[in-house]
């Protein structure tokens, strides 16, 4: 054998070795990104679980009576000037129930776990919710002259105006 054949048969060698080298390098690479996009799927998947569990609420029946009261009696039964906290205990109960259940959805938005698309599927209970409660709201801050629900006005009001009125194909 000559040096040649050798230095021939090494260089062959070797260049296989890199070859396998590099092909295994790009296989893991390749598997490591479908993994991380499979893991990012999931992840943002998993952000709908709390989302699932609160629509679930919406069967409940207790829950479709408070949002019927508000959005159907509530301003013929009680004047809007004695804010939420003048309420009586049943209605200012519902009120509160229908209030805070709706701006878990405006926090949700805000916090991108819900896009526009999946805030539609309340969207009409949201607006017409607002609508109800919105002149007990302005006058509890009035009268509160407080934090405790200029959270609930601003975030839900801003859902309503941002999120609710646009096209949902405008995202």
């Amino acid at each position: 054998m000559s040096n040649e054949s050798v230095v021939f048969q090494t260089v062959n060698s070797s260049l296989a070795l890199s070859l396998i080298a590099v092909t295994i390098s790009v296989a893991a690479l390749l598997l490591t990104t479908a993994l991380t996009l499979r893991q990012l799927r999931l992840l943002q998947n998993s952000n709908y679980i709390p989302v699932i569990e609160l629509i679930a609420e919406l069967r409940s029946r207790e829950f479709y009576d408070d949002v019927m009261y508000v959005t159907n009696r509530l301003r013929s039964e009680h004047d809007p000037s004695v804010g939420i906290s003048g309420l009586p205990e049943d209605a200012r109960s519902a009120v509160v129930n229908v209030a805070y259940y709706f701006q878990a959805f405006a926090w949700l938005g805000e916090l991108g776990v819900l896009q526009r698309k999946h805030l539609r599927l309340v969207a009409n209970r949201i607006v017409l919710t607002w609508q109800a409660i919105e002149p007990y709201v302005r006058a509890e801050r009035q009268a509160m002259k407080g934090p405790i629900l200029v959270v609930l006005e601003r975030s839900y009001e801003q859902l309503i105006a941002r999120d609710l009125t646009q096209p949902v194909d405008a995202d």
